[in-house]
């Protein structure tokens, strides 16, 4: 699961825009929102309070599963459970079990910690052995996007 430390570091490496950078891009996507959801007793109300003030949002992307999962209860005990897609990154089983389940919680991201641990290796491997001193700021790794279509895989 993320932590602040992690969203602080991603907003660092972006210049504060995280996300922002790809969906500017994109034709027909208008960002309306961006807020940190820190304490976990206070989303349920920030989810009511997000849904009451952008009545035609089409879509929420959470960059964790649990936020975008209070989110989708709190859509559902609106009334409005068929209306917002929802995105997300974790893979948790819960999440994986809404894809299936609905047509609104779209898809999760799933991250490969084992790959994650063998480019790690890779790299201290190679630091060591003098062969790479200088990695820049920012390794990407392959992720997995689960949809209804491959959620099982």
């Amino acid at each position: 699961s993320r932590t602040l430390d992690f969203a602080e570091s991603i907003a660092e490496i972006t210049g504060g825009k995280g996300v922002d950078l790809v969906l500017k891009n994109e034709p027909g996507i208008k960002i309306i929102h961006r807020e940190a959801i820190r304490d976990a007793a206070d989303r349920p109300t920030q989810a009511e309070n997000l849904l009451t003030a952008y009545r035609d949002v089409d879509a929420f992307y959470f960059p964790f599963d649990a936020v975008a999962i209070i989110f989708y209860r709190t859509m559902k005990a609106m009334g409005r459970d068929k209306e917002i897609f929802f995105a997300s990154v974790d893979a948790i089983g819960e999440a994986k079990k809404l894809i299936k389940q609905t047509d609104t919680f779209g898809a999760t991201v799933a991250q490969q910690p084992y790959v994650m641990g063998q480019l790690g290796i890779r790299y201290a491997m190679q630091y060591i052995k003098g062969e790479k001193k200088d990695f820049g700021s920012f390794i990407p790794v392959p992720v997995k996007l689960l949809t209804k279509e491959n959620v099982d895989d």
